[in-house]
């Protein structure tokens, strides 16, 4: 009777572990996958979502501050002392809203400057238009219509007085109806309509690429951004200040992003770590600069030469890139649209509940703010899934 043939496993406690982590590896890997972002080329820049994320980080933080701290924040950083430092800084997050500006006139003019500059495919005028409608206005108006079946049962707004404001929203033109005043439907609408704004120009903005000479296109598109900084300058204390709230004065942003085009197009990607070095202290100093009238016509070239180099520094561009930094800049879109309604109903139901914060610029709301926050984050998966996703453009067949 021939005996059995045994065999023994090679494998050491240590190789089930690397294969383990293996698995937990591609496991990680295919949950990121299903949270990132779609790109009609099917050409993916993941520290471009890190920059959203930047973005969106800055404006949550802004828009957490105000509900932790009333108290208006110092106008000038030199008058800002010991503890004021942290609300401060938090208090600068709006400018997270230009950093979105830039991201859309480098993003939206792509496909046009890659067809001016390098002879590939026309874009379609009607297609394109028709991808950016489905992609904003669907979750848009949701969020709209949620507004406003909400907002009446929780405040003193009625239906009556709500439904034009819906309208108006509704056609991205409650800025210019009402001179400027936000919309309690969705506060964040106004930086929508400026969007939208730019989406019906960006076709004869992008002619600008037409230009042949590299240096002249760029010194073209430069000189544009700047002098289109000064033009808040010339309706500041008149009767048309509501056009801040138009693209007439967030321009040199977008200009600035198309810019950044020409460069990802015509350069080399340097990766250099010395970029790093730069843009660490220039993502420091900005909030110093927003209120320092001298050169504040600086700051968005400053603002987008900061970005530029964060993407393409080799430890920024690395740590933009991280699966999770850049999962959760894709899901940009819906944490804007939501992210309101979440701090209103986060701090007043749960955080509320466990902590006490104060009115005075003190350490002591620093983490209840902090807690709010993670929790706008920790809901961002879900809206994404079913308000952004399903109507991001599928990648062209190639």
């Amino acid at each position: 009777m021939a005996l059995p043939k045994w065999t023994f496993s090679t494998r050491t406690p240590l190789s089930l572990l690397t294969a383990e982590s293996s698995l937990h590896r591609a496991d990680l890997k295919t949950l990121f996958q299903l949270f990132k972002r779609r790109t009609r080329s099917g050409n993916y820049l993941p520290e471009l979502d890190g920059l959203r994320f930047i973005a969106i980080l800055l404006v949550v933080l802004f828009h957490s501050y105000v509900y932790f701290y009333p108290k208006p924040y110092p106008n000038n950083y030199t008058e800002v002392e010991g503890a004021q430092w942290i609300s401060y800084f938090m208090a600068q997050g709006w400018f997270g809203v230009q950093v979105f500006f830039i991201i859309s006139g480098f993003i939206i003019t792509l496909p046009f400057a890659a067809h001016w500059i390098h002879g590939s495919r026309k874009p379609n005028i009607k297609n394109y238009l028709t991808r950016r409608f489905i992609r904003i206005e669907i979750p848009y108006f949701v969020a709209l219509l949620l507004g406003f079946l909400i907002l009446p049962h929780i405040s003193s707004h009625s239906y009556q007085d709500l439904l034009p404001r819906l309208g108006a929203s509704s056609l991205y033109a409650h800025s210019l109806i009402y001179s400027g005043e936000l919309n309690p439907l969705l506060p964040p609408a106004w930086t929508l309509e400026i969007e939208i704004q730019f989406y019906l120009l960006a076709p004869l903005l992008a002619l600008l690429f037409r230009i042949s000479h590299p240096t002249l296109r760029r010194g073209t598109l430069l000189t544009l951004a700047v002098l289109s900084g000064f033009l808040p300058r010339l309706y500041t204390n008149t009767t048309m200040e509501w056009l801040d709230y138009t693209l007439a004065a967030h321009l040199p942003y977008f200009l600035l992003g198309m810019l950044m085009t020409e460069l990802h197009l015509t350069m080399e990607s340097p990766n250099k770590i010395g970029f790093d070095f730069i843009a660490i202290p220039l993502w420091l100093t900005l909030p110093l600069l927003l209120h320092t009238p001298s050169i504040s016509f600086l700051v968005p070239t400053l603002l987008a030469v900061t970005m530029w180099m964060s993407m393409h520094g080799r430890a920024l561009k690395h740590f933009l890139s991280r699966p999770w930094i850049a999962a959760l800049g894709g899901m940009c879109y819906s944490i804007y649209l939501f992210h309101g309604a979440i701090l209103e109903l986060v701090k007043k139901h749960i955080v509320d509940q466990l902590i006490e914060s104060k009115i005075e610029h003190s350490l002591h709301n620093l983490a209840p703010l902090i807690l709010t926050a993670a929790l706008v984050f920790l809901s961002a998966p879900l809206l994404y899934l079913c308000f952004e996703k399903p109507f991001m453009p599928k990648p062209r067949q190639k």
